[in-house]
């Protein structure tokens, strides 16, 4: 036997190291199946990942396609806008009756202010429109002699007769607001016409305050449009209204009439309808204004109260500008080195404030240094 394994011992020698690789191989691969395992495992989760972002970035396979598209719409919207904007600095254009506001002083105001309310109080009573405070039908056309508020004023009841210590800005705004009632009054007066049967009765004009000396005092002729809501037109920063109020005795036709006449920049924003609380019979025309009552040919309706009490709150177009902020934050947001907002070249702005926004190249610069101001 030790014969046999002396001469066998290279065999044996041979035989054992190959058993002993092979137990230690069986050893690794049953570690290296575990592992396979573990590495299967995170193959299908990246898989799955790999899927999940491609479905992902599927919405973005046509990015520059839709890139054109958005800057096409961007061009349309901004050629739009320009157009908006143009057509109402047409509207504001197309009256011309503020056109004369900025050489008028304060006594300038004053005078016109006060021949306006004696002219046009007169001047109603005669095309049949009764007014607060008239003899309405004596072809004397009396008023009482002082502003004791018995009179129309035509939103100005506490400038009849006096005339506070204005700065020229404030008074030039109060003879804009002026000159707007004119204009509606001459469009009252022509949608009641020469019809003695269309009765129509004025009872009072409301404005808005335009200033820090008009804002004192509050009167019956004040109008309060912090309490209109979202009726009103106005837009703080993009579109600038003034905003009046008429109250008014009248049949519908006349009522149809006189909104029929309020082409832009009039905006009707609101109309209120009230039953009348008198009679029409107070409107009756007597001698010395109208031709006698059995000479009006117009035919009496059936019904013979038809007036109603109609309040319509009308603005006037003042302007109308975009928001430079807004524009600006929007169009002109990319950084320089530093991480600043970068602004736009200076011709750029003078373009901007000059036509877009129609601004003083000082206000301008304000509303730019405010953006793009760099951190010290």
């Amino acid at each position: 036997m030790l014969t046999f394994l002396k001469e066998n011992i290279m065999f044996f020698s041979f035989l054992g190291m190959f058993v002993a690789i092979y137990i230690t191989l069986s050893i690794y691969s049953c570690g290296l199946e575990g592992n396979l395992k573990v590495e299967e495992a995170k193959r299908t989760a990246l898989r799955n990942e790999l899927q999940d972002e491609l479905d992902r970035q599927a919405n973005f396979n046509d990015v520059a396609e839709n890139l054109k598209v958005a800057q096409q719409d961007s061009k349309d919207l901004a050629n739009s806008r320009k157009a908006e904007l143009s057509a109402l600095r047409t509207i504001l254009s197309k009256e011309g009756i503020l056109a004369d506001a900025d050489r008028k002083s304060s006594q300038d105001v004053n005078s016109d202010l006060q021949r306006f309310i004696r002219l046009y109080r007169e001047k109603l009573t005669q095309k049949g429109i009764k007014v607060k405070g008239s003899t309405f039908g004596d072809s004397s056309l009396g008023f009482p002699a002082e502003g004791d508020g018995k009179q129309e004023s035509f939103g100005f009841a506490k400038y009849d007769g006096q005339w506070p210590s204005f700065e020229v800005s404030e008074a030039r705004e109060i003879y804009k607001q002026k000159q707007i009632i004119l204009r509606l009054l001459d469009l009252l007066i022509q949608a009641k016409g020469s019809n003695a049967a269309q009765p129509l009765e004025l009872l009072s004009v409301k404005r808005e305050l335009v200033g820090e000396e008009d804002s004192k005092r509050r009167d019956r002729d004040t109008l309060a449009t912090e309490s209109l809501g979202d009726s009103l037109v106005e837009q703080p920063g993009k579109i600038q209204t003034y905003a009046f109020r008429i109250e008014l005795v009248a049949r519908t036709t006349t009522l149809r009439q006189f909104i029929t006449l309020l082409e832009p920049p009039f905006i009707v924003s609101d109309v209120e309808v009230h039953r009348a609380q008198s009679a029409t019979n107070e409107f009756a025309p007597s001698d010395g204004l109208f031709p006698p009552e059995e000479e009006v040919t117009t035919s009496i309706p059936i019904i013979v109260d038809v007036d109603s009490r109609f309040v319509v709150t009308i603005e006037y177009l003042i302007g109308v500008q975009a928001d430079p902020t807004q524009f600006l934050k929007t169009y002109y947001s990319q950084k320089d080195e530093e991480g600043n907002l970068k602004p736009p070249p200076q011709t750029t702005a003078d373009f901007l404030s000059k036509h877009v926004f129609n601004m003083e190249a000082e206000a301008f610069g304000e509303i730019l240094d405010s953006i793009y101001k760099k951190e010290e």
